[in-house]
Parts: C-alpha cells; structure tokens; sequence
C-alpha cells in the first residue's frame, strides 16, 4: 500500500505542476517497477502499476481543484489476485527428482 501511495505522489508531483492536468504521466528512474497514470480530457483516468509478481490496475473519474489533483476509483470488489486451480492429493512429505 505504501509503494502505491508513493507512486501515486510521484505522479501528482508534475501533474501538479501543468496548468491542464490532462495527459500520459509515467514513472520513471525507478529499477524493476513500472506504472503509468492517463488523465483523459473527459475526466476519466485509467492507472496501472506493476512490482515484481504485482499487478494492479484502476480507473475511474478524475477533477483539478486549484493545486490538487483528485482521482475517484471505481470499486471493483476483486481480489487482487484469482486461483486458477487447485487439486486434492494423498501424499505427504517432499519428494526429489
């Protein structure tokens, strides 16, 4: 949550800093961690953020009020991740190939 956070405040930081907040903002110079923030004209936003094996995604609405930018998510109310599969075994123990 921390990393996220993080990453977000690093986005706001330079959309901060244009008079039309509207456009493509990606995080950058940070090692094996990717994310990108899309402002649309019509208030939309889509965000992504990807961290080793973590994926996270969201979009929603967005408005500038003075110095702040503010995003509203929609919630979704899914796990971040899903088990694909899961199978009933007898055995106990370790086995070596």
């Amino acid at each position: 949550m921390k990393l996220r956070i993080f990453a977000l405040a690093a986005f706001m930081a330079g959309v901060l800093a244009a008079d039309d907040p509207a456009g493509h903002y990606y995080l950058q110079n940070v090692r094996e961690m990717g994310s990108e923030l899309l402002l649309k004209p019509d208030g939309r936003f889509e965000f992504m953020l990807a961290y080793g094996a973590a994926d996270y995604h969201a979009k929603g609405s967005w408005r500038h009020d003075h110095d702040v930018v503010i995003l509203n998510s929609e919630d979704t109310n899914a796990p971040p991740f899903r088990l694909v599969r899961s199978l009933a075994g007898k055995e106990t123990g370790f086995s070596c190939l």
